[in-house]
């Protein structure tokens, strides 16, 4: 028990340390090249090997460099009703993807996936109990500052437009006024004389 007690400790206190995520030079690296995106929804952990402890360790592992070191609460998750979840890219091609929980069930268990992952496309995964299944892929195109100064662009340019639809619109009015005034000034006149 106290065995445990240490190596739990220790893992807690050097939990900042030891988080394996994704580098930023590693995502601009992929984001680099031919990537396609992985969005990955986590249900449940495997229920046959479940302990009492709330916050299950979760790691993934795509081709075998481990993009995802994670902790997760799946009975606040499931009382909040918001699913636990992560979306990374990846690159394209053949993709072995092992997700692995340790913590909350006795043993670390390993579920493996394989993935034919597409230049540009999301492709959704879903883990519940002990499977990992494909659901889905379809076209994805992240926000990025370029997307993002593109439509600040055209916002502006169709403002600019509007703008001077405007003032046309404006002068046509003013004029459209004048023109009537003028004909009602004329109409009096012309009575006035005859």
């Amino acid at each position: 028990m106290n065995a445990k007690l240490f190596v739990l400790s220790t893992l807690l206190l050097c939990s900042a340390c030891g988080k394996a995520e994704m580098s930023n030079a590693r995502m601009n690296h992929l984001l680099a090249g031919d990537h396609g995106w992985v969005d990955l929804t986590i249900k449940s952990a495997p229920s046959m090997q479940k302990q009492d402890t709330k916050d299950c360790s979760i790691s993934l592992a795509v081709n075998g460099e481990t993009v995802l070191r994670e902790s997760a609460d799946f009975s606040a998750a499931s009382k909040n009703g918001s699913p636990i979840g992560y979306r990374f890219p990846a690159p394209t091609g053949k993709l072995d993807i092992a997700l692995t929980y340790s913590f909350c069930i006795k043993d670390p268990f390993v579920i493996k996936q394989a993935l034919d992952l597409q230049k540009d496309k999301l492709t959704n995964l879903i883990a519940n109990d002990a499977t990992l299944t494909i659901d889905g892929t379809s076209e994805y195109q992240p926000a990025s500052l370029e997307s993002v100064r593109a439509q600040l662009d055209t916002v502006r340019s169709d403002a600019a437009n509007t703008e001077h639809r405007l003032s046309n619109t404006n002068t046509l009015v003013l004029f459209c006024i004048g023109l009537n005034l003028l004909a009602v000034a004329l109409l009096l006149w012309w009575r006035r004389r005859v």
